[in-house]
C-alpha cells in the first residue's frame, strides 16, 4: 500500500508541478515504466475527425527499441475492441496476447507484430470525451495495481488538456503579436497611471517605422514617459483627453505632433481607447497615422482657396450638426467688407440672413446624406450694414463619422437673381414635397393593405417588411418580439435585400441586459435613428456590439406596443433614403402589433382546436357532431377516431359514408326512432339516450348506446352531438347474467352455482351452507293455484335477498328449495343468518299480509371441503328439522 501511495504521489507531483507539460508527461511515463517493470510505457491520442490514433509519447526500458514512429495514424477500425472497452469505462488488462479471447483480432495482430506478450491499457477522458489511452507493455510486477493506472489516466488527461491550452495560448499570443505588427500604422498599448500619465507595455513595428526609430530606441524614449516624444505644446491637451477617457472608459481621437528621429516633429492622427481589466488596471490602446501628407495637402488647399477670384470658406460639420469654419479666404472678407479680426469661428452661419439660415442648413444636410454637391443662394451680412447676395456651391472633400469637411465657394449675384433663384428653388422643393408625399402615401397604403387583407398573418408581416425595406432602401427589415417572463427578445421575422446575409438565427434569446438603453427608449414610445457607426457606439445602444458586429452602420428602431406594454420592436438596418419619414414607421407599429396579436389569437385557436380534437379522439367512446339541415338531414362535421374504429372503417371511409346523411348507418328498424328523438331534442334541448344498431364496414351491425344533445352554434345552426359506446360486450354480459338468474325470483340459479363451485368457491378458507325448503307450497298450489304459490316463492326469495352481500350469496336451488352460501365466515355466523332471515320474513308478512315459513338446515366446514357434501349435509339437516317440526305439531 505504501509503495502504491508513493507511486501515485510521484505521478501527481510530476504532472501537477511540472512547468513543461511534455517533460512532465515523459517523467510520469518513466515512473509508470519503473513501477510496473515494463518494456514500454506510452500515450496514444485519438483524432475523431481523422478517425485515427497516434502514439504521441513513449518511454522505453534499456535496450528496448522504440515503436513510436511505426504507430502513427492507426485507424479506429483496427481498434474496435479497445474503443468499446474504453467507452464503457473499463481498463484493458491482457495477460496473454496470444489468447484470442483476451483481445480483438485487429488489436492482437498489432501487438504481436511488436512482440508484446502482455499489456495494461487505461482510457484517458477529458470533459466527458475519450481523448486517448495510456499503457504499459509486458509489465512484470504490481499487476494488482492496474486500477491505479486508470486513476493516473485522469492526471494524464488533465496534463494533455493543459498542454493543448498552453499551445493555444502561445499560438494566440504569437498571432496577436503578428497582427499588431502587421497593423497598417502605429499601435501602442499604454498602462495608465494617476494624473493621466502612462507607460508603454507594447509598441508595434509600425509605430517604430513611422517614427523613424528602432524598437529599442522607441522603448528607450517612451518607457519612462509616454509623452516624451509628443510636442510640448500638445501634451496638456492629450493628457486632458486621456484623463476624461480614463473616467469614462471611452474612445477619443486627437491630432498631435510626435518626434521623428530624423524629420523632427510631424503631425499624427491618434485614436485612443481606454479599458479596465479584471484587476481594475486601466490601459489605453493607441493607433497612430502619419498625417504629414494630409496636413500638407490641407495647406495647399487653403492656399488655393486664398487665390480664388470668389469667396471661399471651409465648413467642418460635426456629427451634432454644429458648423465650424477653420478657414475663410481673403476674397470673402473683401466681398463682405469685413476684416479678419471682425470674423470669428461661427460667422459663416451667424452672418447669414435669418430667413436664409434654415434653407442653407437643409441643403447642407441633404448634401451630406446623399453624398452630393450643395448649391443654394443666400444673403450675408455686409460689414457696413445691409446684406450681400451670394450663390453658394459646396463640395464634400472629407466625410468621416465625427465630421464632414465641405469646401464652399461664394459667388456674388444681384438681388433680382437671388429672389428668382429662391422662388425656383421653393417651387422645386414644393414639387419634390408633393412627390415625396405621394410616395409616402403609396407606401403607407401598400403596407396597410398587406397587413389588413392578408389571410396568413405571417405572410402579411413578411410582405409589409419587404415594402418597408424597399421604401427605406435598407439591407434588412425585421421584427423582434419581447418576453418579459424570460427577459429576452427574439428576431421572429426578417426580410433581407439581395446579397445581404440573414442574421435571424443568430439573434434568438437576446437578454434584456444587452438591450437596456434601446428598450428604455422604446418603452417610452420613442423611435431610435442612429446614422453612423460612431453614433451607434456613443449612444449606448450597442454595449455588447450586437449591432455593429453585423456590419450595421445606421439603424432605425420603432416600438411595438399593446397599450402601454412593449411587445417588441421593428427595425431597418442601413437605411439609405427616407430616414426623415420614421414617423410613418411609428404609425405602422400599431398595425403590426395588431397583426401579431391576430397571429397569436389564431395560433391559440388552432392550439385549442388541436387540443379539443385530441381530447375528442382520446375519448373512450365514439363522438360525432352533425349539423342539422332545415329538411331534417344531419351531416357530420366531426367524427372522432374511436367512432371510426367501432364502425370498422377508416376516417376517410366514415366521412364519405356519412357525408350526405348522418343517419345513413342506422339500422332500418331503428331509423325512425332516431329521427323522432331528433325532433324531440330540437323542441326540448334535453339529453336523451337510445340504443341503436349502426352498420360496420363489413356490412354487419354493432349495437350502440347513444347519448344525443342538440345545441346552437354562433351562426344559429343546429348541432347534434352524439356520444357512442359499443354495447356488444355489455349485451353479452347481460345475456350471461340472465342465464345465471332464476326468472321467477331473480336469485342466482343452479347454473351460477355450478360456475362458482368450480371457480371462486375452490379458493375459500371456509364455507357455510343454509338449505331452505318452503312449507305447505304444494297445498297452496293445489288449493289456491300456482300463481299464489309463486307469490310464496318470491316472498321467501326476498327474505334470502336481504341476506346477500359480497360474500353471502342466495340461490334458488329448485322448486321450493333455496340455498345460501356464506364464504369465509365462522360456523356461528349461520345461526345469525337464520335469525336475520326470520326477522325479514316477519317484516315482509306484515307488509304483504302473507305469512310463509320454511324448514332450514345448515352445514359448515373449513378447507378443504366439498360443496356438494355441504349441500347434502344441510339438506339432510333440513329434512330432519322438518320431520321434527311435524312431530311436534302432532
Amino acid at each position: 500500500m505504501n509503495e502504491q501511495l508513493l507511486f501515485l504521489g510521484d505521478i501527481s507531483r510530476y504532472l501537477l508541478v511540472g512547468k513543461d507539460p511534455n517533460e512532465a508527461i515523459h517523467q510520469a511515463l518513466r515512473r509508470i515504466l519503473e513501477h510496473f517493470d515494463g518494456e514500454r510505457s506510452y500515450i496514444f491520442e485519438f483524432d475523431d475527425e481523422r478517425q485515427e490514433s497516434d502514439n504521441t509519447y513513449e518511454v522505453c526500458a534499456p535496450r528496448i527499441a522504440s515503436e513510436k514512429q511505426n504507430l502513427q495514424g492507426i485507424p479506429y477500425r483496427m481498434q474496435k475492441y479497445l474503443l468499446e472497452e474504453f467507452r464503457n469505462g473499463r481498463v484493458v488488462c491482457v495477460e496473454n496476447v496470444d489468447d484470442p479471447s483476451s483481445v480483438g483480432k485487429e488489436e492482437q495482430e498489432i501487438l504481436q507484430q511488436q512482440g508484446i506478450r502482455s499489456v495494461f491499457l487505461a482510457p484517458l477522458w477529458n470533459d466527458g470525451a475519450l481523448i486517448g489511452y495510456t499503457g504499459v507493455d509486458d509489465p512484470k510486477r504490481n499487476a494488482r495495481h492496474v486500477s491505479t493506472l486508470a486513476a493516473i489516466g485522469d492526471y494524464m488527461a488533465a496534463m494533455l488538456a493543459r498542454r493543448d491550452h498552453t499551445l493555444r495560448m502561445k499560438k494566440d499570443n504569437e498571432l496577436m503579436q503578428r497582427l499588431m505588427n502587421d497593423t497598417p500604422g502605429g499601435f501602442v498599448r499604454l498602462k495608465m497611471l494617476p494624473g493621466g500619465n502612462a507607460v508603454p507595455v507594447f509598441i508595434n513595428d509600425g509605430f517604430c517605422e513611422i517614427m523613424g526609430m528602432t524598437h529599442e530606441e522607441a522603448m528607450a524614449l517612451y518607457t519612462e514617459d509616454a509623452y516624451a516624444g509628443v510636442h510640448p505644446d500638445d501634451v496638456p491637451e492629450l493628457q486632458r483627453a486621456a484623463m476624461k477617457a480614463m473616467e469614462e472608459d471611452a474612445m477619443f481621437s486627437a491630432r498631435a505632433r510626435f518626434l521623428h528621429k530624423e524629420k523632427g516633429y510631424l503631425q499624427f492622427q491618434a485614436f485612443y481607447r481606454t479599458t479596465t481589466d479584471s484587476d481594475g488596471v486601466q490601459y489605453t490602446n493607441g493607433y497612430y497615422v502619419d498625417m504629414t501628407a494630409e496636413t500638407e495637402q490641407e495647406e495647399r488647399r487653403k492656399e488655393l482657396l486664398d487665390n480664388l477670384p470668389c469667396g471661399a470658406i471651409i465648413f467642418e460639420i460635426g456629427a451634432n450638426g454644429v458648423i465650424d469654419s477653420p478657414h475663410i479666404n481673403k476674397r470673402y472678407m473683401e466681398l463682405v467688407g469685413r476684416s479678419e479680426e471682425g470674423l470669428h469661428a461661427h460667422d459663416s452661419i451667424q452672418g447669414i440672413h435669418p430667413d436664409d439660415r434654415e434653407r442653407l442648413m437643409r441643403c447642407i444636410n441633404e448634401a451630406i446624406r446623399q453624398d452630393c454637391d450643395m448649391e443654394t443662394d443666400i444673403r450675408v451680412l455686409r460689414g457696413g450694414g445691409g446684406y450681400v447676395a451670394f450663390h453658394l456651391v459646396g463640395r464634400i472633400v472629407e466625410k468621416e463619422e465625427q465630421k464632414t469637411v465641405m469646401y464652399t465657394t461664394y459667388t456674388p449675384i444681384n438681388e433680382e437673381t437671388r429672389s428668382l433663384s429662391v422662388a425656383l428653388a421653393d417651387q422645386r422643393r414644393a414639387e419634390q414635397l408633393a412627390r415625396d408625399t405621394n410616395e409616402q402615401l403609396r407606401f403607407l397604403n401598400d403596407v396597410s393593405r398587406c397587413l389588413l387583407t392578408g389571410d396568413d398573418p405571417n405572410d402579411a408581416i413578411h410582405s409589409a417588411l419587404r415594402k418597408t425595406m424597399e421604401y427605406f432602401g435598407g439591407d434588412r427589415a425585421y421584427i423582434f418580439e419581447a418576453s418579459d417572463e424570460k427577459r429576452e427578445t427574439s428576431n421572429t421575422y426578417e426580410v433581407c435585400a439581395p446579397g445581404v446575409a440573414p442574421e435571424k438565427d443568430s439573434l434568438q434569446h437576446v437578454p434584456y441586459d444587452l438591450q437596456e438603453y434601446a428598450l428604455s427608449q422604446l418603452r417610452k414610445g420613442k423611435s431610435i435613428y442612429l446614422d453612423s457607426e460612431s453614433t451607434i457606439a456613443n449612444s449606448g445602444i450597442d454595449a455588447d456590439r450586437i449591432i455593429t458586429s453585423q456590419g450595421i452602420d445606421s439603424i432605425i428602431l420603432v416600438p411595438l406596443q399593446a397599450g402601454v406594454r412593449l411587445v417588441g420592436f421593428m427595425g431597418v438596418d442601413n437605411p439609405k433614403r427616407h430616414v426623415t419619414h420614421i414617423s410613418h414607421l411609428m404609425g405602422l407599429g400599431d398595425s403590426v402589433t395588431a397583426i401579431l396579436q391576430r397571429r397569436d389569437n389564431e395560433e391559440q385557436i388552432l392550439r385549442d382546436n388541436r387540443i379539443m380534437r385530441d381530447l375528442m379522439n382520446d375519448m373512450p367512446g365514439g363522438f360525432v357532431q352533425q349539423r342539422v339541415s332545415p329538411d331534417g338531414r344531419t351531416v357530420p362535421i366531426f367524427i372522432n377516431e374511436e367512432f371510426c374504429r367501432m364502425s370498422g372503417m377508416s376516417h376517410r371511409e366514415c366521412v364519405e359514408f356519412y357525408s350526405t346523411d348522418g343517419f345513413t348507418g342506422v339500422h332500418p328498424d331503428d331509423n325512425e326512432m332516431a329521427k323522432r328523438a331528433l325532433e324531440d331534442l330540437i323542441a326540448t334541448r334535453e339529453t336523451v339516450t337510445l340504443r341503436l344498431r349502426l352498420v360496420r364496414g363489413d356490412g354487419s351491425y354493432v349495437p350502440m348506446q347513444v347519448f344525443y344533445r342538440v345545441t346552437d352554434d354562433r351562426d344559429g345552426n343546429l348541432l347534434l352531438s352524439g356520444y357512442y359506446t359499443d354495447l356488444t360486450d355489455q349485451l353479452a354480459l347481460e345475456e350471461r347474467e340472465m342465464a345465471e338468474r332464476d326468472e321467477l325470483t331473480g336469485l342466482f340459479n343452479r347454473t351460477k352455482l355450478a360456475h362458482m363451485r368450480i371457480g371462486a368457491y375452490r379458493k375459500l378458507a371456509s364455507c357455510g351452507v343454509l338449505f331452505f325448503d318452503v312449507n305447505r307450497l304444494k297445498i297452496v298450489n293445489d288449493t289456491q293455484g300456482h300463481a299464489q304459490g309463486d307469490v310464496l316463492l318470491r316472498v321467501v326469495a326476498d327474505g334470502i335477498r336481504s341476506l346477500a352481500t359480497d360474500r353471502i350469496h342466495g340461490y334458488r336451488y329448485g322448486g321450493d328449495e333455496f340455498l345460501v352460501v356464506a364464504c369465509d365466515g365462522a360456523e356461528s355466523e349461520l345461526e345469525g343468518l337464520i335469525g336475520q332471515w326470520e326477522a325479514s320474513m316477519g317484516e315482509l308478512a306484515s307488509e304483504s299480509g302473507i305469512a310463509v315459513t320454511a324448514a332450514v338446515g345448515t352445514a359448515w366446514s373449513e378447507a378443504p371441503f366439498s360443496l356438494n357434501d355441504l349441500i347434502r349435509q344441510a339438506d339432510q339437516e333440513m329434512y330432519a328439522n322438518k320431520h321434527r317440526d311435524r312431530n311436534d305439531t302432532r
